[in-house]
């Protein structure tokens, strides 16, 4: 029910309508050489270039604004620093060494997790430039 500028309550019909909105999005140039780069079993980040943040997945733009970074490896082991469990699978936040954020993924297996772990990535047997290739951390 809505009140109308008179103060009296309308009551609307609800319009029920599909709207189509055919489009394509691309990663862009940092994040398709993450995900290019991880059928090489390789995670790619951005370090800007003005704050030194390296950023997780690569991002084309820095949170200090800055656009001028350079693309770097960093390596698949970190640290676990948040973890959350449901019935079908754990999810998780995990700081990969040299890395200045965190990045959300799978944690594998039924263990018991603590905050400050070290997990490593865990790579599918089938790699085809997909965020599928990294199963999750271990």
């Amino acid at each position: 029910m809505f009140q109308s500028p008179a103060t009296e309550p309308l009551d609307l019909q609800a319009l029920k309508s599909t709207i189509s909105l055919p489009y394509r999005l691309t990663p862009g140039k940092a994040m398709g050489s993450f995900i290019a780069e991880l059928s090489g079993q390789r995670i790619v980040g951005s370090r800007c270039r003005t704050c030194s943040r390296v950023e997780v997945p690569a991002q084309d733009f820095c949170q200090c604004g800055s656009d001028d970074h350079e693309l770097v490896i960093v390596p698949s082991k970190g640290k676990l620093t948040g973890f959350t469990q449901t019935a079908n699978f754990t999810l998780c936040m995990v700081r990969l060494d040299g890395a200045d954020c965190d990045l959300m993924h799978h944690l594998l297996g039924e263990f018991e997790w603590t905050i400050g772990q070290r997990v490593e990535v865990v790579w599918s047997d089938k790699l085809e430039s997909t965020i599928r290739d990294m199963v999750g951390f271990q």
